[in-house]
């Protein structure tokens, strides 16, 4: 599966809709004034914006003429974004999954899969990309650690979600830079038992062996780090497209679901944080020797 091709027409549609967004708020025009110009209603101009929706490109080309955007190229890549938002053979992936992931999941799983690299922080559990089978199916067996028992059926899927959205790393365009800063809590918790534990750490030494992928470990004992006040993130950076430059993103995990935001604000303030918990942690190399020390007293008790 070609992740890159795989991902539908929900990531352009999100992409051309912030544009379009950024467009109209810099012709100072809100949702009614830019309909009246562009002949539709308020609420299908947000529509647009939202991504909720495949846009023509006759559309975008009138849109940039009444946001009075005269740069050419810009406008052709605008143009361009706007066919991928109705292109129907490049079919999502998650589409045969409908009756098991939101609609903000696969917003965020086909933003994964574009993004040129991606920083993630820990406090429990291994990041999805890096989970082996047996690991991810010890956390899925039962539903958000609820008690209730997945039907079989139901976790198979789920883990061919998750063993899915890990192509990304071996992508033919190309894998993304993947830095992570796991709590040292995350090693030393024994999912699954110390034989799956031993094979999840295994992975993770093998996965820091690329050069694309770099671990570090945040020790318990440091008293004052950012993640004490974040908790766990991902930040997201995306590879421009011709005149496009897009925004960086950053993804909140929660019990209840997921928060989004690409913001530039709300985004920096977690650049600033990651940046501490980068500093702060173990050395790639260091985090590779607390690993093992882990790894060795698991396989004394599996």
């Amino acid at each position: 599966m070609r992740l890159e091709s795989a991902t539908g027409s929900v990531v352009p549609r999100y992409l051309l809709g912030r544009h379009l967004r950024e467009l109209r708020e810099a012709a100072s025009l809100s949702l009614r004034q830019a309909g009246l110009k562009l002949e539709m209603s308020a609420s299908t101009v947000s529509r647009l914006e939202n991504g909720e929706s495949p846009v023509r490109s006759l559309d975008v080309e009138q849109a940039c003429k009444v946001y009075g955007v005269d740069d050419a190229e810009l406008i052709r890549a605008l143009m361009d974004l706007a066919k991928e938002t109705r292109a129907t053979k490049a079919k999502n992936w998650l589409s045969s999954y409908a009756d098991l992931v939101s609609d903000n999941f696969v917003l965020f799983t086909g933003l994964e899969a574009s993004t040129s690299s991606l920083a993630l922080y820990e406090t429990d559990l291994i990041p999805g990309l890096l989970q082996t089978l047996e690991y991810a199916k010890s956390i899925m067996g039962d539903e958000r650690f609820t008690g209730t028992q997945l039907d079989p059926d139901v976790l198979e899927r789920r883990l061919e979600i998750r063993l899915n959205r890990q192509l990304i790393l071996d992508r033919e365009s190309g894998p993304p830079k993947l830095d992570v800063v796991l709590s040292e809590a995350v090693v030393r918790r024994r999912i699954g038992g110390a034989e799956t534990m031993a094979g999840q750490l295994i992975h993770l030494l093998e996965m820091a062996q690329r050069p694309d992928i770099a671990i570090r470990i945040m020790p318990l004992d440091v008293e004052e780090h950012a993640g004490l006040t974040t908790g766990p993130f991902a930040l997201l950076d995306f590879p421009p497209r011709g005149p496009l430059v897009e925004r960086s993103g950053v993804y909140v995990d929660g019990f209840l679901g997921f928060f989004w935001a690409d913001k530039p604000d709300e985004v920096g303030l977690l650049q600033k944080a990651w940046a501490n918990l980068w500093e702060i942690a173990l050395s790639d190399e260091e985090s590779a020797d607390f690993i093992k020390q882990r790894l060795n007293e698991l396989q004394q008790l599996a």
